[in-house]
């Protein structure tokens, strides 16, 4: 099963699987999963970056070299971050 945990910025749920810890959002227009972190921990470490990034504690010249980081701290693979991105941070 799934607990929600968070919305999208466009108001789909963000949920966490209870088994694998996994986090996904559904979206409510297409009525697809896609998979966001693969673990709890991987989203509270980008979480934490964003928070970083926010009090100017990280700065990225291009998002090229803050997806080379972030694939660095957490498992990225199969992983859109542009979809994260979207549904999580983008303004």
């Amino acid at each position: 099963g799934y607990v929600l945990i968070a919305e999208s910025r466009n108001a789909d749920p963000i949920c966490l699987h209870i088994d694998t810890q996994a986090i996904y959002t559904f979206s409510k227009k297409t009525a697809e999963k896609h998979l966001l972190f693969h673990t709890f921990t991987d989203f509270l470490l980008i979480e934490l970056i964003q928070f970083k990034k926010q009090v100017c504690e990280f700065d990225f010249d291009s998002i090229e070299e803050e997806h080379r980081y972030t694939d660095s701290v957490v498992n990225n693979a199969g992983i859109s971050k542009e979809l994260r991105h979207d549904r999580l941070y983008k303004k």
